[in-house]
């Protein structure tokens, strides 16, 4: 349900901020999405460093990672 939420906001404001068809506005939605990417490496990083240190074992961590994969936008971890 969260995931679902957070998405639908990511959707919304990529969309609003990439409304148009100007270059610059191109190159605006270009950072955008850039940024977004960086910012899902990073918080799946901090989800297996702290499943790490938690003592969770590779196989739970990454059935966790395919089950956010498959309920989002996201298709790789």
């Amino acid at each position: 349900m969260h995931v679902q939420r957070n998405v639908a906001a990511i959707v919304v404001v990529m969309t609003v901020a990439c409304a148009g068809s100007s270059i610059v506005r191109a190159a605006g939605c270009e950072g955008l999405a850039s940024r977004h990417m960086v910012a899902e490496a990073l918080l799946a990083a901090h989800l297996v460093a702290s499943a790490e240190m938690a003592g969770m074992k590779k196989n739970d961590i990454d059935a966790i990672l395919k089950n956010v994969a498959e309920k989002s936008v996201a298709q790789e971890f």
